[in-house]
């Protein structure tokens, strides 16, 4: 399995689509688009196990309005809580870089401000989804107890 950013965009595309009725709902929506996209995440052979719940940081941001800003926050917190695993390794996420995706975020913001009637939700889980592929994680080999770095993919 990898992540698959077109599975993100329709499932980002289907909640931008049936506009949800409350914050919560799109709180609890857009955090079960992205823990299904990143249930698919690999590091080497490892799966990934969550610690960290979204669906909570997503509606206090949501509620403020400022859910875009933190985005990267949350995202960084949410995968430097994971845990991952295989027969063969353990890991823990090493870096997993906020502002990288900050950046990414502020530019999109600003061409979603020109263009709010265009359907943005595309480009948003390619910016995830690259974003992500950069978070590394530090696997140990559980016979030998080597360790090695591998990426999210």
């Amino acid at each position: 399995m990898a992540l698959n950013k077109k599975k993100l965009a329709d499932s980002l595309k289907k909640i931008d689509d049936n506009k949800p009725s409350s914050k919560a709902t799109a709180a609890s929506k857009w955090a079960k688009a992205i823990k299904q996209h990143a249930q698919k995440g690999r590091a080497g052979d490892t799966k990934p196990t969550f610690i960290t719940e979204l669906t909570p940081l997503f509606l206090v941001d949501m509620e403020a309005g400022i859910f875009l800003d933190k985005l990267p926050i949350n995202l960084a917190l949410f995968w430097q809580t994971t845990i991952w695993s295989s027969a063969s390794f353990t890991g823990v996420t090493g870096l997993a870089n906020p502002v990288t995706l900050t950046t990414f975020l502020k530019v999109f913001s600003a061409k979603n401000l020109q263009s709010p009637a265009e359907d943005h939700t595309e480009e948003l889980a390619g910016i995830i989804d690259s974003w992500t592929k950069t978070v590394m994680v530090v696997l140990t080999n559980n016979q030998s107890g080597a360790t090695t770095t591998a990426p999210i993919l």
